[in-house]
C-alpha cells in the first residue's frame, strides 16, 4: 500500500517537472538542478523521469546524446490535471 504522504510528494514532483517543461524545453542538468532546488532528491528525480519519458508524458530527441527533453500532448493533459485541483 502506498503511503500518502509519498503519493502526494510524487505527483508534486511531476507537477513541477511539466510545469517546469511547459514553459521551454530543457537538458537534463537544467531540467535537474530546477526540480530537484524545488522538491524532492536526485534518485526521486530521476525515477520520475524515467516514468514520464517511458509513458510518453516527456519526449526527447534520441538523435543527439544532449537534447532536450520537451512536454508531448499527453503531458500536457497530464500537466492540466493535476493543476485542477
Amino acid at each position: 500500500m502506498l503511503n500518502m504522504k509519498r503519493l502526494t510528494a510524487e505527483f508534486k514532483l511531476i507537477r513541477v517537472m511539466l510545469k517546469e517543461l511547459s514553459c521551454k524545453p530543457c537538458r537534463y542538468s537544467e531540467l535537474e538542478s530546477h526540480v530537484v532546488a524545488k522538491t524532492g532528491t536526485y534518485a526521486t528525480f530521476n525515477s520520475i523521469l524515467y516514468f514520464l519519458r517511458k509513458s510518453g508524458f516527456i519526449l526527447k530527441d534520441e538523435s543527439y546524446r544532449l537534447s532536450d527533453y520537451y512536454l508531448s500532448e499527453k503531458g500536457k493533459l497530464l500537466l492540466e490535471a493535476l493543476t485542477l485541483e
